[in-house]
This record gives structure tokens, sequence and C-alpha cells, in this order.
């Protein structure tokens, strides 16, 4: 349950976030920095996942 409730945080950060993890993956490409896009790809689908399973 805690877990979850901290997901609640997170989704929440995650929606303020969503414009920043695109600004991030732009950054990426323009740069052609691979580490950068997959760690903006590793945010992106943890929170995914980790709200899918909680709700």
């Amino acid at each position: 349950m805690m877990m979850c409730t901290q997901l609640a945080l997170w989704s929440v950060l995650w929606l303020n976030s969503v414009h920043v993890i695109i600004k991030c993956y732009e950054l990426g490409s323009e740069s052609k920095n691979g580490a950068l896009i997959s760690s903006c790809k590793v945010v992106d689908v943890v929170i995914k996942v980790g709200l899918t399973i909680c709700l």
C-alpha cells in the first residue's frame, strides 16, 4: 500500500514532468546522446509500469 501512495506522488510528478521528458528526448536527439535518451526512457517506463500495477 505504501508503494502505491508513493506512486501516486510519483504520478503527479510524472504528469508535471511530461514536458520535461519530452524536452529530454528532444535534447537527446539533437545532441545524439544515446545515454540521455535511454535515461529518459527508463524514467518514463518505470513510472508508467508502477502506475499500471497500482491502478
